[in-house]
């Protein structure tokens, strides 16, 4: 399961679900928009040393239609880090298996990486 850690900006602490054995924790990296560093911790990211990253701050995202309204969100948060590796792990199983997956999607510094798939 690909669980987020939470936004309270809590280092070496999660939130439930991602407290619980056997599942992904994801937090959030900048993606260097906004002032941000790129490939830092955000600074609202709860952490720990089994936590996975992946960029979510200033993401730009699609939401309901409105002929008035500008079609786009800008976002941030660790539940959108969550979606990101679930998409990266549902695009690498794939080709490769769950043990190989671990591997090629995440660097040593365990940040999400789209490059080996």
């Amino acid at each position: 399961m690909v669980t987020s850690v939470g936004n309270d900006a809590k280092k070496g602490e999660i939130a439930f679900p991602a407290c619980l054995n056997n599942t992904i924790k994801v937090g959030s990296l900048d993606n260097g928009l906004g002032g941000t560093k790129e490939n830092q911790i955000s600074e609202f990211s709860n952490y720990n040393n089994e936590t996975v990253f992946a960029p979510s701050r200033y993401l730009k995202i699609a939401r309901g239609f409105r002929e008035d309204k500008d079609r786009t969100n800008i976002v941030y948060g660790t539940s959108f880090a969550s979606a990101v590796v679930t998409g990266g792990i549902v695009a690498c199983r794939e080709k490769y298996s769950s043990d190989e997956c671990t591997t090629k999607l995440f660097n040593e510094k365990r940040i999400l990486t789209f490059h080996s798939l």
